[in-house]
């Protein structure tokens, strides 16, 4: 019999997979505060929101065998007044800056092994840690590239800052690319929630066929194997990137990212060329002049990446799962 998932969660990978493989998923955004701002209000009103959840959990007609649990805001106090209503609980966290009541936890972080979390989690608690468990629709491994060829005179460039990117790097980066190499192309993606597409309307009839720009689209696998290298912003599509086999170079976005991009720089997994916001035209300019130049690392990129990223993460926490069912 197929296990019945509930997630307090944001949509993202693992539901999409659970989905994807045909079982039963129910996510739950149960407050309306359940987008922008809501980190703060979720943490001083804990108790209204886990007492929301459980009533939905009350309304099932048969008991849920994991409860998916993927929010900053949420913590052991949460999760133990939850866990006397379902089978079992399964945490997704990178901060380990809090504690957690939950059976298995995942923190798909590069170099993550655990230590973070030896004081945060019960002694019972299964760790998968590491990006063995990346979490990716298995899409991107069907798309897997199986060498590198760039043609250094017709560069396909892979543009994504993440779904909102609200300081629009999308259309500064882009023009900025277009501009000063004429050997580049743009294929770029935007989220549901961007709210500049006039400005890559434009950008797409100033110079035509180099500029191409799709919003909340259900194919990044397919889009990202049609080009050469990615340019953008770190997060999931970190390793959605290495998966595919694209080079990337990146720009930090956020604070929380510097760590990990300057780890996967040292690695030899990416390139960081710097502060999205800091850095000037020229710095970028320079940048992306040594980043495209350079095919031997761009293959070493590539074959690390593939390397690192099997696109088994999914489906290795999916087994774990379903072997603790019961």
């Amino acid at each position: 019999m197929n296990s019945f998932f509930i997630c307090r969660a944001f949509e993202g990978n693992l539901i999409r997979f659970l989905k994807e493989k045909g079982y039963e998923v129910i996510v739950l955004q149960v407050l309306e505060q359940d987008s922008e701002g809501s980190l703060e209000w979720i943490k001083n009103n804990w108790e209204q929101d886990a007492f929301e959840t459980i009533q939905v959990l009350n309304s099932q007609k048969k008991s849920v065998d994991w409860l998916i649990v993927d929010h900053y805001g949420l913590d052991i106090n949460w999760e133990k007044n939850l866990k006397q209503y379902v089978n079992k609980i399964l945490v997704i966290d990178d901060l380990a800056d809090r504690s957690h009541y939950c059976d298995v936890l995942v923190d798909q972080t590069f170099g993550e092994d655990g230590k973070r979390y030896k004081k945060l989690i019960p002694d019972y608690t299964i760790g998968l840690f590491g990006v063995n468990y990346a979490i990716l629709r298995p899409q991107f491994r069907e798309h897997r590239k199986s060498n590198f060829v760039l043609d250094e005179n017709n560069i396909e460039v892979h543009l994504f800052f993440g779904g909102i990117d609200r300081k629009n790097f999308t259309e500064k980066f882009s023009k900025l690319l277009l501009d000063e190499f004429s050997n580049i192309n743009i294929c770029a993606v935007v989220g549901k929630n961007y709210n500049c597409t006039d400005s890559l309307t434009q950008l797409s009839r100033k110079y035509k066929e180099r500029f191409s720009w799709e919003q909340n689209i259900f194919n990044m696998a397919e889009h990202m194997s049609k080009c050469d290298i990615a340019i953008g912003a770190a997060g999931t599509a970190t390793w959605e990137r290495a998966c595919v086999g694209l080079p990337s170079g990146y720009l930090i976005i956020s604070k929380n990212q510097k760590k990990i991009l300057e780890k996967l720089h040292q690695n030899e997994l990416c390139v960081l060329l710097g502060d999205a916001e800091f850095i000037s035209d020229q710095e970028f300019i320079t940048a992306i002049s040594l980043f495209i130049r350079n095919k031997k690392d761009l293959r070493k990129m590539f074959l690390k990446g593939k390397q690192c990223i099997s696109g088994l993460g999914s489906a290795n926490i999916v087994d774990t799962m379903l072997s603790l069912r019961g």
